[in-house]
C-alpha cells in the first residue's frame, strides 16, 4: 500500500523542481488542438513559475537540429507561442491531435520532439531541414536542366522534330530500325528527371 504523500514533502519537491533540480529535466507538453495553427496557450503552472524570466522569444530545436525563434505574445497572465508559430506549423506538417513534448535547455530555450496521433514520433520531424534543403537543390536542378535542354538537342540522326527525351526505338527510328532487322522494335519509356 502506498502512503498518501504530507504537504510539506509536496511542497519541498515543487521547490526542488522548479528551483534547483537541473534545468534539462523541466518539461511539458501541449497536443494540437482546436485553432493551434494561429499559435498555442503556455501551461499556466510553467507561466507562473516562469514569471518576470519570460524573453520577448523562445527558441525551439527540433530533432532535425533546426532552430526556430518563436515571438511570445502576454495576455494577462497568459503566454502564447504566437509569431513564427504559423511557420513552425507548417514547416513540420503539424495535425490535429499531434504531441509536441517541449524540454527545457536553457533560458527561453526548448527541444521539441513531435509525435503523431498515433503514438509514434512524427519521422518527417528529423528530417525537416534536410528535406526542405534537398526540395530547393532539386528545384535549382531541374531549373537549370531545363535552360540545358532548351539549348540542347540530343539526336542520332539529321531529325531535328526528336525531343531529347525521344530515344532509339521511339516512334521517329522505327522505320530505320525495320529495314535493318526486319522486327518491329520494343519501345523504351524513359524520362530524364
Amino acid at each position: 500500500m502506498v502512503e498518501k504523500e504530507c504537504a510539506s514533502c509536496k511542497e519541498w519537491q515543487e521547490h526542488y523542481y522548479w528551483e534547483h533540480m537541473d534545468v534539462s529535466k523541466i518539461r511539458f507538453f501541449k497536443f494540437m488542438t482546436g485553432d493551434f495553427a494561429k499559435g498555442i496557450r503556455l501551461p499556466e503552472k510553467f507561466t507562473r513559475k516562469l514569471d518576470g524570466q519570460i524573453t520577448e522569444a523562445f527558441d525551439l530545436k527540433t530533432a532535425s537540429g533546426e532552430a526556430w525563434r518563436i515571438g511570445i505574445d502576454k495576455n494577462g497572465d497568459e503566454l502564447f507561442l504566437m509569431s513564427g508559430w504559423k511557420d513552425f506549423v507548417k514547416a513540420h506538417e503539424l495535425q490535429e491531435n499531434d504531441l509536441l513534448i517541449f524540454t527545457c535547455s536553457g533560458n527561453a530555450s526548448f527541444e521539441v520532439l513531435i509525435f503523431e496521433a498515433s503514438g509514434y514520433e512524427k519521422v518527417s520531424s528529423r528530417f525537416a531541414n534536410i528535406i526542405t534543403h534537398n526540395m530547393q537543390k532539386n528545384s535549382d536542378n531541374k531549373a537549370h536542366r531545363g535552360e540545358h535542354e532548351k539549348n540542347h538537342t540530343l539526336s542520332d540522326s539529321e531529325d531535328t522534330t526528336t525531343t531529347p527525351f525521344q530515344l532509339v526505338g521511339s516512334p521517329q527510328n522505327t522505320s530505320t530500325l525495320q529495314e535493318s532487322s526486319g522486327k518491329e522494335p520494343s519501345r523504351i519509356v524513359t524520362s530524364l528527371r
